[in-house]
């Protein structure tokens, strides 16, 4: 390798093989999946799809604690992490999930990843000597696949990370610095080394790679452990990369993720675009549940938290009989904030039950931080409580099931019934992928799309 700096020729000759190339091989591959002890549905549909994949040798190894319900157990290898089941060291699960790897190909994925059947061929076609690599992954919001929606893939920050901390001690304390960086989704044909990631859904790698640069076990789930970790490898001179030849579909989503429908891309000339498909402004398309529980639980947690902060019985009534769709859920949730009260020494076990008996899912470090803030301000009560209803990830969330239900009737309500309406969604959102949702490529044609969509989807 040849390169000239400041007219000055520097020549570099490679001496010894990379980490990369000692792990020869792409047909044995270990599959890897942090888990936990709640409701199965989408960690079976996901051990399913990889039982179904068609490759020469494989394992399934699962890390963490399975619901009795999960279908599987005599397929997988469980390992136990030792965890109490509070916490989600998720960090740890993956590192230990490589450690007890019999392969040297990895792929680590979490359970609401839909792996496609093509997977052996896609990674034939990219080739054996790999960095850090991932496919390009989608949502669909509604149950016919007219509304997809880029989701948890790879990313890039636009500050340079190692100058704002100490990338190689990275602590907890680290992620309020991190969460007030800017960060969106990178073009699959871009790069802007040391400051391109991916998240954590899915990692594909080579073992001897991760285990010289494991996660960093400081850091929990939400704690930005994906960013952090790639522009830790950055730093190593290893890259983050996408395998152009299959997508992956997520078979559920946190409203987080997104600013009412819209994603923030950088699109293949380098420009940052909110984006979002032109079918989203249709009320009328039925949306998925956005939530992993019911009406019935949502309604007893929506209770729960009234009457732990003392609303009134009215409140407690109306409660009860709440529909709990969209637009009700969140007048019921308006009217709980105005009746309730807490005193200033509560307030952290009070915005930590808002976010687990209320939203139903935990904030953006971000929100929570400045939500926190306000709350033990001197800010006037009336302030504080429209600061909770008026916050960015309720909102969101309202945007989701304006009209319909964010909660499940049946489990099945995640999954799309195959038929000639699903058939017409998967070619209008091909349509759309391929010609004019940006931050998204595709190698082939609107049919070649089409069939990827279909490979994926997580059909009844």
């Amino acid at each position: 390798m040849v390169e000239v700096i400041e007219g000055k020729v520097y020549k570099y000759e490679k001496v010894l093989p990379l980490l990369i190339e000692q792990d020869k091989g792409i047909d044995a591959w270990s599959f890897c999946i942090p888990t936990g002890s709640g409701d199965p549905i989408f960690l079976n549909r996901c051990v399913e799809r990889i039982l179904n994949i068609d490759i020469p040798l494989k394992e399934i190894i699962l890390c963490g604690k399975v619901n009795a319900n999960f279908k599987y157990l005599d397929k997988v290898t469980l390992i136990d992490d030792g965890n109490d089941g509070e916490t989600n060291h998720l960090t740890r699960k993956k590192n230990i999930l490589v450690e007890n790897a019999s392969f040297n190909n990895v792929c680590i994925i979490h359970d609401r990843v839909l792996l496609p059947l093509e997977f052996y061929k896609a990674v034939k076609d990219f080739g054996d000597y790999y960095p850090l690599t991932g496919f390009q992954s989608f949502y669909f919001q509604d149950k016919y696949n007219f509304l997809p929606r880029k989701y948890s893939d790879f990313n890039t920050i636009s500050q340079d990370l190692t100058k704002e901390i100490d990338i190689e001690n990275v602590t907890k304390n680290d992620t309020n610095i991190i969460s007030k960086l800017f960060y969106c989704y990178q073009h699959p044909v871009r790069c802007n080394f040391g400051h391109d990631y991916l998240t954590g859904s899915l990692y594909l790698t080579k073992k001897s790679l991760w285990l010289k640069y494991s996660q960093n076990e400081n850091l929990f789930w939400n704690d930005y452990e994906d960013i952090e970790y790639g522009i830790r490898i950055s730093s190593y001179g290893i890259p983050c990369r996408i395998n152009p030849h299959a997508i992956t579909q997520s078979m559920t989503s946190r409203s987080v993720i997104h600013y009412y429908g819209y994603v923030a891309t950088y699109n293949v000339a380098g420009k940052i675009t909110m984006s979002r498909c032109m079918l989203e402004r249709l009320p009328f398309i039925q949306r998925k549940p956005l939530f992993r529980i019911s009406k019935e639980e949502a309604r007893q947690r929506a209770y729960t938290f009234a009457k732990k902060y003392g609303a009134s019985k009215q409140t407690l009534l109306h409660i009860s009989s709440a529909s709990m769709t969209g637009i009700s859920r969140y007048l019921i949730i308006k009217r709980i904030i105005a009746d309730v009260t807490v005193k200033l020494d509560l307030i952290d076990e009070f915005m930590v039950d808002f976010s687990t008996y209320i939203l139903c899912e935990s904030m953006a470090p971000n929100e929570f931080d400045d939500i926190i803030r306000i709350m033990f301000s001197s800010a006037s009560p009336k302030t504080k409580k429209k600061t909770l209803v008026m916050s960015f990830i309720l909102n969101n969330q309202l945007f989701h099931s304006f009209s319909s239900s964010p909660f499940f009737k049946e489990k099945e309500d995640w999954f799309i019934k195959k038929g000639w309406l699903s058939n017409i969604g998967n070619f209008i959102s091909a349509v759309n992928l391929k010609f004019f949702i940006p931050g998204v490529y595709f190698n082939g044609g609107v049919k070649k799309v089409k069939n990827m969509l279909n490979d994926t989807t997580p059909w009844k």
